[in-house]
């Protein structure tokens, strides 16, 4: 029986998953575009379809290899498009690639003239805060926000984590970004270095994709 590793690549466009050996040659890969929401000049995804896709195609490898020995999954992909949830990983605002937020994002730009906040950083806040000022019942509820990819790192683990260039682009978030900007204490994932585990497979998690539950995840 092969040892495969499960790669989960969540782009701008498409998902992939793809198994690789342990030597790095790819055994398999099956891909799914993105449907595209729009309505006048607002256009989103759907974070809910990533995850079902990436059900979807993680069982598709998992079946044509004939169930190989996984020994672990990854996550890589688009840092950006923002997706908030509740404290239950419900989805309260799905990913929109629209300039609804630049208002804020400007603001954040000038902000971190004597502060530390990466592009990916300033674009999760600046969607937070144009939630807060035009959908305040909606923001109230949000605990966890996350990059694209981290969102489905999420759902494979209940970690809320991300990777360092993702996020602050260091070890750690300046603590005056949540400070000064009235920030819920759970907004921000924790930043870890991209080889080390974010976590173990989650059993609802394994059981849609035909895996063992308590595999490593990395981040």
């Amino acid at each position: 029986m092969t040892d495969v590793m499960i790669g989960i690549d969540l782009g701008t466009t498409r998902l992939k998953v793809s198994a690789f050996a342990r030597n790095g040659t790819l055994q398999y890969q099956l891909t799914k575009r993105h449907v595209d929401c729009a309505a006048g000049n607002l256009s989103w995804q759907d974070a809910n379809d990533w995850w079902r896709d990436t059900v979807e195609l993680v069982g598709g490898v998992v079946n044509h290899l004939n169930h190989p020995q996984i020994t672990g999954l990854s996550v890589c992909g688009r840092g950006g498009a923002a997706v908030f949830a509740d404290r239950r990983g419900d989805v309260l605002a799905h990913p929109w690639s629209d300039s609804r937020h630049r208002d804020e994002l400007k603001s954040l730009y000038a902000w971190r003239a004597g502060h530390d906040l990466s592009n990916y950083g300033a674009g999760l806040i600046a969607k937070y805060l144009w939630l807060r000022k035009n959908e305040n019942p909606l923001a109230r509820r949000i605990t966890h926000g996350f990059f694209a990819k981290d969102w489905l790192l999420f759902r494979l683990t209940g970690e809320h984590v991300t990777d360092w260039t993702s996020g602050p682009d260091g070890h750690a978030w300046d603590p005056a970004v949540v400070r000064d900007h009235h920030l819920p204490e759970t907004l921000l994932p924790e930043p870890r270095l991209p080889w080390i585990l974010a976590g173990n497979l989650l059993p609802d998690a394994a059981k849609a994709m035909g895996l063992t539950a308590g595999l490593p995840v990395a981040v």
